[in-house]
């Protein structure tokens, strides 16, 4: 509870967006992330929005929930240590650890599959032990053989590589245990058919598209080789300059966005604020880099707002580093964010940023951010106020420096290795 108050309404991940995004009817349903963890956020986003007409509602119904359901978890992980008269001392270390280990509050209001599937987890690991310690109790009673199939289901709907998790197991369980092998495979063949009719079932009525396999990588791996490749006190001013040539942006008041085309970054928002920039500042230019969903749907937007001489659209970039140096003012209107890697970018860059209060405050590592409402009156203002402000890294900043990240990771082993000399 004391992390749902401090984070209230919860914590959204990049995956969450476009899951939420999907639930809304802005995105068609796709099977990128499990439709079952979308379907469950979906009930409590669309709940959210009838109750009070704001996401972020939603978002708090599924952050009660999630700390609820994971709670359940480690209450049935607790009591089946008693039941196996595990040493006390074990049980109450279980307990401190579920209760007190900041990570496990922290994960408990995030809307990430991972979250539910790692409490579903144990409860299979269980099962397949009692399974194969207790294999004639186990097999006697009919409500332990419908359980493991309901759990093995939930291991392998919940995230996708937990089809791989049950499936690799039966085997083995099944060579272990083949003197039992009738029950095994009633069990075994329950499990894969009605895993195979709930996916073509659920996937007909919902109309769930495939994703493509390549989304799992691309991603990832763009973002892990830039942070490695790329240091933004290594970019020249000559290289920037001959971007801003290229586009069109030498002598021009430059307000930038760099996000998806999606819901969440609320670009409609920010052209309607831009209009009135536009209308103050005849140098104004919106530079807009990303892609998405909503390419077309903005691109639109820019012609009825009479806009298309004062926008550019630089599409999706692998050196995004180089794009927030083109900016006088960064802005962030997202409805909903998670860190916000722009945000934080954008400060390491030098540049000013004006963000939503959708972006967390984990997120501000310099004197160069303002955030407000996305119902503030004080947007223009501020974004004009804010151009070109000397930007002053805080001590927050060196969280988000990989080599200090490194260093402090090299620094932690090094004293275990020290710590395990001491007791050898």
């Amino acid at each position: 509870m004391p992390f749902f108050l401090r984070y209230y309404p919860g914590i959204v991940t990049s995956d969450s967006y476009s899951q939420i995004e999907q639930t809304i009817g802005i995105l068609p349903l796709k099977d990128h992330h499990p439709i079952t963890h979308t379907a469950i956020i979906g009930i409590f986003v669309n709940l959210g929005l009838k109750l009070s007409g704001n996401i972020n509602t939603g978002i708090a119904l599924y952050s009660i929930f999630s700390m609820l359901t994971m709670a359940t978890f480690a209450a049935f992980v607790l009591k089946y240590l008693r039941k196996k008269k595990v040493p006390a001392f074990v049980q109450l270390i279980t307990l401190l650890f579920y209760m007190f280990y900041p990570v496990n509050g922290m994960y408990s209001i995030t809307m990430w599959k991972d979250i539910l599937f790692s409490g579903i987890m144990p409860l299979f690991i269980i099962q397949n032990i009692e399974l194969i310690f207790n294999t004639d109790e186990f097999l006697a009673k009919k409500r332990n053989m419908v359980g493991y199939v309901l759990i093995s289901i939930f291991t392998m709907i919940l995230r996708h590589n937990g089809l791989y998790v049950v499936v690799l197991s039966l085997p083995f369980i099944f060579i272990v245990l083949r003197k039992h092998w009738k029950k095994l495979l009633i069990m075994f063949m329950s499990i894969l058919v009605i895993y195979e009719a709930y996916n073509v079932v659920v996937f007909k009525i919902l109309k769930v598209e495939k994703g493509a396999v390549g989304e799992m990588l691309s991603v990832p791996m763009q973002q892990i080789v830039r942070t490695v490749k790329n240091n933004y006190n290594d970019i020249d001013e000559e290289t920037i300059e001959k971007l801003k040539k290229q586009l069109g942006l030498n002598d021009k008041f430059v307000i930038g966005h760099i996000g998806r085309f999606t819901f969440a970054k609320n670009h409609e928002f920010l052209l309607d604020v831009f209009k009135k920039i536009s209308d103050i500042r005849n140098d104004a230019v919106l530079l807009l880099v990303g892609d998405g969903e909503l390419n077309q749907t903005i691109h639109n937007s820019v012609k009825t707002k009479g806009l298309e001489n004062r926008v550019v659209f630089a599409g999706q970039v692998s050196n995004p580093e180089l794009y927030y140096r083109l900016a006088n003012v960064i802005v962030v209107p997202s409805v909903f964010e998670g860190l916000s890697l722009a945000t934080i970018e954008s400060q390491i860059a030098g540049v000013p940023v004006v963000v939503s209060d959708a972006i967390p405050e984990e997120a501000i590592i310099s004197n160069g951010v303002v955030r407000l409402s996305l119902q503030s009156p004080n947007w223009v203002s501020t974004i004009l106020s804010m151009a070109n402000k000397i930007v002053v890294l805080n001590e927050n900043s060196k969280d988000y420096d990989i080599y200090y990240a490194v260093k402090k990771l090299e620094d932690w082993y090094e004293d275990k290795v020290k710590e395990c000399q001491m007791f050898q």
